[in-house]
């Protein structure tokens, strides 16, 4: 991983989270903890703030310093999204509504590059969504379980039915991957 971190400098967010994970099961917390403020400072989020790392960071005071830093950039990020109207989109008109989760290591623009078709353009209100949580210089991840996930999500679902003509009985989530993984989670969780 050492290699691989020096080797491919594009991956960077990649090489160094696996690097401090290896770091960290093989108790080289300090080398876990400087990729880690090497990374926050530029601009990357490793979600530290949970169970697994806590458990070995317990009593490691640089690490809750990193894991508010984190916080802190994180409160910075927003969901994105952009929504495109059927053709010849008619405000009296009831439309389908569908939600698109870009998959892990993906973003907005990648997603309508492969998630689009005749019936898409024609027949539904189509929301492209892109995480906070970036995973390199352009793409973005999604994290299981995310309070910050689920309440700008909803802020964003209720913006969506409140503006559009939406046919409440047809609201499709669909995703790849982790995107897939993220739109299962929102529809089991309301």
């Amino acid at each position: 991983m050492e290699y691989a971190f020096e080797k491919f400098p594009d991956e960077y967010l990649n090489s160094t989270t696996i690097l401090a994970q290896v770091y960290t099961r093989t108790g080289e917390l300090s080398k876990a903890t400087d990729i880690w403020k090497a990374g926050i400072q530029k601009g990357y989020a490793y979600g530290l703030n949970n169970n697994i790392y806590q458990r070995y960071f317990q009593d490691n005071s640089e690490f809750k310093i990193l894991v508010e830093e984190e916080t802190n950039l994180l409160a910075t990020m927003h969901i994105e999204h952009k929504v495109l109207l059927p053709q010849n989109y008619n405000k009296k008109k009831s439309y389908p509504l569908l939600y698109i989760f870009h998959g892990n290591n993906r973003n907005i623009r990648k997603s309508e590059a492969v998630w689009q078709s005749p019936l898409m353009s024609e027949k539904f209100i189509t929301v492209f969504l892109q995480s906070y949580m970036p995973s390199s210089s352009e793409d973005f991840r999604w994290v299981a379980d995310d309070d910050k996930t689920r309440k700008e999500f909803q802020e964003i679902y209720d913006q969506i039915l409140n503006k559009y003509s939406v046919d409440r009985q047809k609201i499709v989530f669909a995703g790849m991957s982790a995107g897939g993984r993220k739109a299962v989670e929102l529809v089991m969780n309301n």
